[in-house]
């Protein structure tokens, strides 16, 4: 009987040890099933408010530092567009254009005629352009602009291409509001 008694109290005390382990199994699993279900909720919100940020973000207008800065890079743009697109077509609607962002001596170095000379086939175009500030200062009414383009003639009468890459310090003066052009100088001119 004795050993019955105490066989039974191991088999009891093994049962307790055991559903003990088995509830302290179940409690860490049930709260890390709870965090992890508490992390991906915060993990999914988290990303839907980053994407919110991001479109509202795009949709903010930039400073003003930026606007300046776009301002003048686009008026380098315009002007080597302008300057260096030479052919028949077109040739008064891009003088007219040029009126508003170059000085007029520049104007009359880019545009001398008021028809264009080069005949009816020379044309070149300007591609690959890319622009550099020296320096991003605000507020500031004079800036020298970097631009680097491979400049492409055609001549389909003498049957030749020929790509020129170029380098151009481009000076622009504030007036007003706009951003006109008032010297060019040449810093490089490659044959490639």
């Amino acid at each position: 009987m004795k050993d019955k008694r105490k066989f039974l109290f191991i088999v009891f005390v093994i049962l307790v040890v055991g559903v003990t382990a088995f509830n302290i199994y179940l409690s860490k699993k049930s709260m890390s099933d709870g965090k992890e279900k508490q992390l991906k909720l915060s993990n999914e919100l988290l990303t839907k408010q980053n994407e919110d940020l991001k479109k509202r973000l795009n949709k903010v207008l930039p400073s003003a530092q930026e606007q300046q800065r776009r301002a003048y890079l686009s008026t380098a743009e315009t002007f080597i567009q302008l300057s260096f697109h030479r052919e028949k077509e077109g040739y008064s609607e891009r003088k007219e254009k040029a009126k508003s962002i170059m000085s007029e001596e520049l104007l009359q170095q880019f545009y001398p005629t008021d028809k264009y000379e080069l005949g009816d086939t020379y044309k070149t175009k300007p591609i690959e352009m890319e622009f550099y500030l020296q320096e991003n200062e605000p507020d500031k009414e004079e800036v020298n602009v970097l631009a680097e383009f491979i400049n492409v003639t055609t001549d389909p009468t003498q049957n030749r291409e020929e790509k020129v890459n170029n380098v151009l310090r481009i000076i622009m003066k504030k007036e007003k509001e706009t951003w006109r052009v008032t010297s060019v100088e040449e810093l490089s001119m490659k044959v490639l």
